[in-house]
């Protein structure tokens, strides 16, 4: 049985990652200099954005970035890739390239999540392969991907936004005073409504009629 080094499987999936940088020679040097290097999406692969304080109450962790919340999203992703941005406090679940047209029906329902589902005209700021942990405020591989060109399988992560709808609905309902029987004045931005409909279009997805 052939056993790839962790050094070999790096270099082959940054090998991979270099298909999508429009100076592929600038994309090295960035991942040197930087530890990050800014590739297209849409190509190779697409991205769908969650906001950290979307994924955390599904976690038993306190805080986000952690390890925790890490090792939660390679249970429930399958081990598929995850970049976290510890800046924007964002998780970027890299998808087929895609994804975005398959899900252009659902998307618009997911803004109350802010939830992004990014395509062409889209980058992303993407890891050295060998940056896996949350030590600074530079983005990292929250999940590796595990070998060349594997990605998240679109219908684990739309299970997780349903799930993350579902408790996102549960919370508003508690402490928004716009949404509660009594509560007076204009509706807030996250309406009930808004949220039955993002979670809805979530569960269409996992499960199409």
């Amino acid at each position: 049985m052939l056993v790839h080094s962790t050094a070999d499987r790096h270099l082959a999936v940054e090998q991979w990652l270099l298909s999508a940088a429009r100076d592929r020679e600038l994309a090295r040097q960035e991942w040197t200099d930087r530890g990050v290097a800014l590739l297209s999406l849409g190509g190779i692969m697409s991205a769908v954005r969650l906001p950290g304080r979307l994924v955390l109450p599904l976690t038993d962790a306190d805080t986000a970035p952690s390890r925790d919340v890490d090792a939660f999203l390679a249970e429930v992703l399958g081990g598929g890739p995850v970049i976290c941005d510890p800046r924007s406090l964002a998780y970027y679940c890299l998808v087929p390239a895609g994804t975005p047209h398959a899900w252009q029906d659902a998307t618009p329902a997911w803004a109350p999540l802010e939830v992004g589902v990014l395509g062409r005209d889209a980058h992303l700021g993407v890891p050295r392969a060998d940056c896996t942990g949350p030590d600074s405020f530079s983005p990292y591989w929250a999940v590796p991907m595990p070998s060349m060109g594997v990605l998240c399988e679109p219908t684990l992560v739309a299970r997780l936004i349903e799930r993350a709808a579902f408790a996102a609905l549960l919370d508003h309902s508690v402490l928004c005073p716009n949404c509660k029987p009594t509560g007076t004045g204009p509706a807030c931005p996250g309406t009930l409504e808004g949220l039955r409909k993002a979670m809805s279009r979530a569960h269409r997805v996992v499960r199409p009629v």
